[in-house]
């Protein structure tokens, strides 16, 4: 009798232990899975946004020479102005920008590791040609966690869109990328500055082009929370042979500065 209770005190200790085991072994797995998942995640969003950029960077140094042309319009504290931005792009380093704006005409021309500026600068047209190079290239921030999300307003074509998380040092950024084809839908960043919102929407090929594989939106929205926005609808967007001979002279009364980035 004194040997059987003895045998079940044995056996429900061995029993214990074995739990005490299995649950320490559980923990360890847990307190493991955040890092390898977080390495994982930074790594799918570099390739998300590598993907991404091969898309749409139509201004890369592959990319056809083209000519793009939209409508515009600028607005601050409820007071707007809507022009047009037209571009044409022959290489990196060789481009041409023409905005008007009422009676206001600004052409600026990047040429010889030179940009020259005729007319009256404004934000506007600062503006609006960020936004066109918005969505050109993408790049990882330290930190950077790809997530999905289901929010309406992430929500097109019956998916969920895929958003890539990144912070570094007091900057916040989400970009969210279709995940079929990886063209960006909206980008949203947070700075100790303020918070900045663009949307890309409609995406197209450029006509004539000799491949299809690059797109680029027809609609740009960008907006901030010091009461800007703008808008850029793009009319026609179309690869080109090449430009008359005059096309990057610039204009007399131009000004000139190096480009940014220039190497002597």
């Amino acid at each position: 009798m004194v040997l059987s209770v003895i045998m079940r005190r044995i056996a429900w200790i061995f029993f214990a232990a074995l739990v005490f085991i299995g649950l320490c072994a559980f923990g360890l797995r847990v307190l493991a899975a955040p890092r390898k998942h977080t390495a994982t995640n930074q790594a799918d969003a570099a390739t998300l946004l590598a993907r991404a950029t091969a898309r749409t960077n139509i201004e890369s140094p592959s990319s056809a020479p083209f000519v793009l042309f939209a409508k515009a319009r600028y607005a601050v504290n409820q007071q707007s102005i809507e022009g047009t931005y037209a571009l044409g792009w022959a290489a990196p380093n060789l481009y041409r920008e023409d905005l008007w704006y009422g009676k206001i005409h600004e052409t600026i021309i990047v040429s010889g590791g030179k940009i020259y500026r005729a007319g009256q600068d404004t934000p506007y047209a600062n503006l609006w040609s960020r936004m066109i190079r918005r969505p050109l290239q993408w790049s990882l921030t330290t930190g950077a966690r790809a997530k999905t999300r289901s929010q309406g307003e992430h929500y097109r074509s019956g998916a969920q869109l895929t958003c890539i998380v990144a912070g570094a040092a007091g900057t916040d950024e989400r970009i969210c990328l279709d995940p079929n084809n990886y063209e960006p839908f909206s980008d949203n960043m947070t700075a100790p500055s303020g918070k900045q919102s663009w949307t890309f929407a409609g995406y197209t090929s450029l006509a004539h082009a000799a491949s299809l594989s690059q797109r680029f939106p027809t609609a740009i929205t960008y907006k901030d929370d010091h009461g800007t926005s703008a808008e850029l609808d793009i009319q026609s967007i179309a690869a080109v042979s090449g430009f008359q001979p005059n096309e990057f002279t610039p204009p007399a009364g131009a000004t000139a500065q190096d480009l940014p980035g220039k190497t002597q």
